[in-house]
């Protein structure tokens, strides 16, 4: 039987969408976010997650295998 590698996500922004996209994540079998990027300090989180203020910290974190952005609709390019 061949185990399949865990995903390790990061996920920028924790308002309205990046808590739905934090829900899906966390039902996906063998995917884990190790990083949240949030300006909002005080989560009751599980503590495997690493909270970062910016996302500028993640270019130096390690295992990390993709990228969510969960802006808000104004910061999208038009």
């Amino acid at each position: 039987m061949q185990t399949t590698k865990p995903t390790h996500l990061a996920l920028i922004g924790f308002g309205y969408w990046g808590k739905k996209c934090f829900s899906t994540i966390n039902s996906i079998p063998n995917v884990t976010i190790h990083y949240l990027v949030t300006s909002q300090t005080h989560l009751n989180l599980d503590s495997s997650i690493t909270i970062l203020t910016h996302w500028t910290q993640l270019l130096t974190s390690s295992n990390v295998d993709g990228v969510i952005i969960a802006a808000p609709s104004n910061m999208h390019y038009e």
